[in-house]
């Protein structure tokens, strides 16, 4: 065993990585540089934007890279964090409006996989310092644990670190930019690591060499594999009187050496491909033993036999949601199947898969909505095709059974137009997504709408020519497709004369949900990325300050149309513990407040309060500017942060639409 203590001065400490950068004593590393997106002064130039922002990101990348060599794993990656992906979809989305979509992506997947070779090596100090404090306690079980985890950890950092490689060639390829000098430290980051690497196994580990001989080459999972083998030492000594697990085309087998380190394999196969001509066997070593792996391969020759599913057993009935239970066996010629995996399917759709092991298998799945109501086959398949077992299906019967739904809905006409909102429920209360709502004005269809993550709907729609007076407006769900039962609400509106005939266009507000531009053009998405980093945050009132302490005024809710309705679906969010999109709501209410100054709604965020301050609507003084700035922020938190707004800032910010609502409707704020 190559364990001599004479090489300890060959390791040294752990990844000296700062000797790697001695060009580079000059980089900032206290703080993160960030830019500002804003700052490009190139008009309206999309590929001189598309070039500014590739040069912000390849900076990143590179100082991100620096801060690696020098063992900085936190500063490097606070480089391509957030902000970092932030810009690279920016990028993305101005190389698609530039007609190079294929390569807008570059920038994302160079960040994904450097942040992973970041967290690598993180992970790959750790254990090598816990690998040295074991050393030094003189635990070597523990020391050779440690350093089978360096092992694994130095693999993945080569990995990884060709992957950045293949990114940066990506980078210089598509857009220009120079990443050499990133390319060289992450190769020379790397070979740092496996030199390292190298010198600890020389010290932990011994080499070893498998030998095997095969009784017949003719093999099939009736006639197995028969095999005897040697495991020795790289210098010929045996391992001996050890249980040793071996790998055999994947599938784990274990064997026990005797004093000569002889031992005996027998293996069936089981998803070897038929045409293969040989199978590798490893010898895979436990953690804390003093030996490497090694590996082999035995000619074979393959013949295919045909296994059987019987005797399912599975749920009788069940409805979208319930937990479906199913068992059976499975065999080949009376043979028990083991270690394979099986596909479970109904009515066509994969509901996932369960394992076979001792040749029985069970398991449970969740009935999905997408399967119709009725009686269906449910058929369990070992998938293989053209390997040592066969393809082979079994199958039973299930009743899937219908689930009520039902939809809540409101309406009301303001400027022309229809707006509507609502939600889609199960028989449970619990919302369905993503399931389209047909939109009637009597008898007339004027348009769809999907539901949202919760079963939530809105939709603004144009009354078809001729609509006026008191309407009824019908929503109405049904697919067949799924096993849901169709459902109707309607409501009473009343239509001004002279409807639309313009059309039937339908959608979520995009102000509301998803913030103008921010899929639109670029430089509204620029500006919303900045300003929610530079604006300031909604004054934050006490946890359990009310929201529904303060109603509207009857002035107010006259002035305000449907304000009130919107401020409502903000309370209810809110008791549904969904900040969020109790503040969008709230926001939602300030815009329908102002409608009567201008059109509001053609507005972005941003272009609403500069409007709204320009013009100086008739009682807005410095307090109700402040609001009016505090919510419409809140709202930018709300749409574009990742992270949850507290449920006290947003109680604040909907008293504040409410004040701001209330206002608007008087004529003066109070």
């Amino acid at each position: 065993m190559a364990q001599s203590e004479d090489t300890e001065t060959e390791l040294g400490t752990p990844v000296d990585l700062a000797v790697l950068q001695e060009d580079h004593e000059d980089a900032e590393n206290e703080t993160v540089r960030h830019q500002n997106p804003e700052e490009y002064d190139g008009g309206s130039d999309p590929d001189g934007l598309r070039g500014w922002l590739g040069d912000l990101l390849a900076t990143r990348l590179q100082d991100s890279t620096v801060a690696l060599s020098e063992g900085q794993t936190e500063l490097a990656r606070e480089y391509v964090d957030e902000e970092y992906r932030d810009i690279a979809s920016q990028y993305a989305e101005v190389s698609s409006e530039t007609g190079d979509a294929e390569q807008g992506e570059v920038f994302n997947e160079a960040g994904e996989d450097q942040e992973e070779l970041i967290e690598t090596m993180t992970e790959y100090q750790e254990v090598r310092e816990a690998y040295d404090d074991a050393r030094e306690a003189g635990n070597d079980l523990e020391a050779r644990q440690h350093a089978r985890e360096l092992q694994e950890l130095a693999k993945e950092i080569e990995e990884r670190s060709e992957r950045v490689d293949e990114h940066y060639d990506e980078i210089e390829a598509s857009t220009g930019q120079d990443v050499s000098e990133s390319r060289e430290q992450v190769r020379e980051i790397n070979q740092s690591v496996q030199d390292e690497q190298e010198a600890i196994t020389a010290q932990q580990f011994s080499e070893t060499e498998l030998t095997l001989t095969t009784e017949d080459e003719n093999i099939s999972y009736l006639n197995p594999l028969n095999a005897t083998g040697e495991l020795r030492t790289a210098d010929g000594r045996a391992v001996t009187n050890e249980e040793i697990r071996l790998d055999v085309g994947g599938h784990t087998e274990y064997a026990e050496t005797d004093e000569t380190g002889s031992f005996d394999l027998t293996h069936r196969p089981r998803d070897v491909p038929l045409e293969s001509d040989d199978i590798t066997v490893e010898f895979v070593p436990e953690n804390q033993s003093s030996y490497l792996g090694s590996e082999t391969t035995v000619n074979v020759s393959v013949a295919q036999v045909e296994p059987t599913i019987t005797d399912i057993r599975a749920t009788a009935e069940g409805a979208y949601g319930d937990e479906i239970t199913l068992q059976g066996n499975v065999a080949a010629v009376g043979e028990s199947v083991d270690g394979v995996p099986l596909s479970v399917s109904l009515a066509g759709q994969s509901l996932g898969t369960v394992e076979a092991s001792n040749g029985s298998f069970e398991g449970a799945i969740e009935l999905p909505r997408t399967v119709p109501a009725g009686d269906h086959e449910l058929e369990i398949t070992l998938d293989f095709e053209e390997q040592a077992l066969a393809q082979t299906t079994g199958n039973t019967s299930l009743t899937v059974l219908e689930t009520e739904t039902e939809i809540t809905a409101n309406g009301t006409e303001s400027n022309g137009e229809i707006r509507l909102a609502g939600q889609l429920v199960d028989a449970d209360g619990d919302g369905v997504e993503n399931e389209t709502l047909q939109i009637h004005l009597e008898d007339t269809p004027i348009g769809s709408v999907t539901t949202g993550s919760e079963g939530e709907f809105n939709a603004t729609v144009d009354p078809p020519a001729g609509a006026e007076g008191e309407t009824v407006l019908s929503v109405v769900y049904e697919n067949a497709e799924t096993s849901l039962a169709s459902s109707e609400a309607e409501t009473t509106i009343l239509v001004p004369d002279g409807g639309d005939s313009a059309g039937t266009a339908v959608g979520v507000p995009t102000w509301v949900w998803i913030g103008l531009g921010i899929l639109g053009a670029f430089g509204i998405v620029a500006g919303s990325w900045w300003y929610r980093r530079s604006g300031s945050p909604p004054r934050p009132l006490p946890a359990n300050t009310p929201t529904n302490g303060r109603e509207l005024s009857p002035a107010a809710a006259e002035s305000a149309g449907n304000t009130t309705e919107y401020l409502a679906q903000a309370r209810k969010t809110l008791d549904g513990n969904d900040p969020d999109r109790a503040v969008q709501y709230g926001y939602a209410a300030v815009r329908r407040a102002f409608e009567s100054d201008f059109e509001g709604d053609r507005l972005t965020h941003r272009e609403f309060v500069d409007r709204i301050t320009r013009q100086q609507p008739k009682g807005l003084g410095d307090r109700e500017e402040t609001l009016l700035r505090e919510v419409t922020t809140g709202y930018e938190r709300a749409v574009f942060d990742d992270e949850t707004l507290p449920r006290g800032v947003a109680e604040s910010l909907l008293e504040d639409a409410i004040q701001l609502c209330e206002g608007a409707g008087e004529s003066g704020f109070t």
